[in-house]
């Protein structure tokens, strides 16, 4: 019992400490889970290669690499050809056997789109916008996990801090019953005086198990999230330090935020972008058949055969330079349905990014405001457990000079845990609230610049 009092002491000293050790943040940056765990700052920078997430993620900026150079390629001349050597045995009308033949057949051509009405030119345009959007996807992805990556972590440390809480209340509780107990043996109390001490004696058992489970599942979790081991409980703060306020860097980023007429955040490009998209879907599928011209430059032999002698052969060669003409006529409306559809497409982008625009600003504010609305329960939680600090003090004080009982200290100390894990959690819900504002905004400073593989 001494020990665990001990800790919990050696936990108040250090939330005192750190308090008045911290210095002052400036108005015009945030204090975010990193700032308070250095340890979270390292596992930020690596989340690239740790995440099995972002693995997939740079696979798929990978592909849009590929997707890109496929479009761009209709653009550049296309050469090819092919030889084709045969060997066989003929009978002709005017001779009376057979004879063994020899044919060689071989083309080589060119060709070059000249004029497609900008089709070739918008399909380039199409890949480029498409992986301007992967690069944009895999960024927010990023930002994203760096956020879960934070939630993560204070959550392990949370369940951390409530495990022992549990586990002091067990103890506390144990030390209640045995007390009723020895009571209950010498005839000071009835049989019923101990059925209150024992059954808080089994809830703290099976409170203090299901701590203990409930850390282990976040422990495995955030390994899950990373895609390695569970970290060693040494490595687990036992306390989220007090916060800072950040008040002044939000209202900074909101005004920021708010003076934009058009955010720069992954969502609005994006949103603009795939609006892009369609429009130049549009336009080719309204080209599909619309004549389209190509130069050709093509050596093709397409056959031997004999002359009235024999022995002699000779191959029939074409060597042409000239330009072709494609017109699908007629596709049984195939390209009126696309063209509709396509059409469709580009209102229904052109919509979400209107919607998207409109309503940006206003969850910008109600990120902000969940953050106020945190700081100031958190602000409460926090002089709450200033007074229950100083409460205990006071019961200590009064314990040694024999003016309190062992009751009223254990009393105290009961109030100060239970002050102690509501400011635990505001500090957890401030931190958290506060990460999805910086993420929601695109103030995200502390994620290495990403650009792609």
């Amino acid at each position: 019992m001494k020990t665990l009092h001990l800790r919990f002491w050696f936990v108040a000293v250090l939330l005192g400490l750190t308090a008045a050790s911290r210095p002052a943040v400036a108005a015009e940056g945030y204090t975010m889970a990193e700032d308070l765990f250095p340890q979270l700052r390292q596992v930020l920078a690596d989340v690239d290669a740790q995440s099995p997430r972002m693995i997939l993620r740079n696979l798929e900026l990978m592909a849009a690499d590929g997707d890109l150079q496929q479009a761009k390629s209709n653009l550049y001349p296309n050469l090819g050809g092919n030889y084709r050597p045969t060997w066989g045995r003929e009978k002709r009308q005017d001779r009376p056997d057979w004879y063994n033949t020899d044919k060689v057949y071989y083309a080589v051509s060119l060709n070059q789109p000249v004029f497609h009405w900008g089709e070739r030119m918008n399909s380039a345009k199409i890949g480029a916008i498409r992986r301007a959007i992967a690069t944009d996807n895999h960024a927010e992805a990023r930002r994203l996990l760096a956020h879960e990556v934070r939630t993560g972590f204070m959550f392990m440390v949370q369940r951390k801090v409530q495990m022992e809480a549990a586990q002091f209340a067990r103890v506390m509780a144990d030390n209640a019953q045995k007390v009723a107990e020895e009571r209950l043996a010498k005839g000071e109390i009835a049989e019923g005086a101990v059925f209150l001490p024992r059954i808080a004696a089994e809830q703290a058992a099976l409170a203090q198990e299901t701590a203990e489970w409930n850390y282990e599942m976040a422990k495995q979790g955030y390994a899950a999230l990373l895609g390695g081991n569970e970290p060693p409980d040494s490595q687990v703060p036992s306390v989220i330090p007090p916060v800072p306020s950040s008040a002044a860097a939000v209202r900074r980023e909101l005004s920021r935020f708010m003076a934009q007429d058009e955010p720069d955040v992954a969502r609005i490009r994006s949103s603009r972008r795939e609006v892009e998209v369609n429009r130049l879907t549009y336009k080719n599928q309204r080209t599909r058949l619309l004549p389209k011209l190509s130069f050709q430059a093509a050596i093709t032999q397409d056959e031997q055969s004999y002359s009235l002698d024999i022995a002699q052969k000779y191959g029939l060669q074409h060597n042409y330079v000239g330009l072709v003409v494609n017109w699908n006529i007629f596709d049984g409306f195939q390209s009126q349905g696309a063209t509709r559809t396509a059409l469709a497409r580009l209102r229904q982008s052109e919509e979400n990014f209107r919607q998207l625009k409109t309503n940006l600003p206003r969850d910008a504010q109600r990120a902000a405001k969940a953050v106020e609305l945190a700081e100031r329960q958190l602000v409460i939680n926090e002089r709450l457990l200033s007074n229950a600090t100083g409460f205990l003090d006071y019961r200590q004080d009064e314990f040694r000079r024999g003016q309190a009982s062992e009751t009223d200290v254990n009393a105290a100390r009961a109030a100060y845990d239970r002050a102690l894990t509501a400011a635990q959690l505001s500090r957890y819900d401030y931190l958290l609230k506060l990460g999805e504002f910086v993420n929601f905004v695109n103030a995200d400073v502390s994620l290495p610049s990403s650009g792609g593989l």
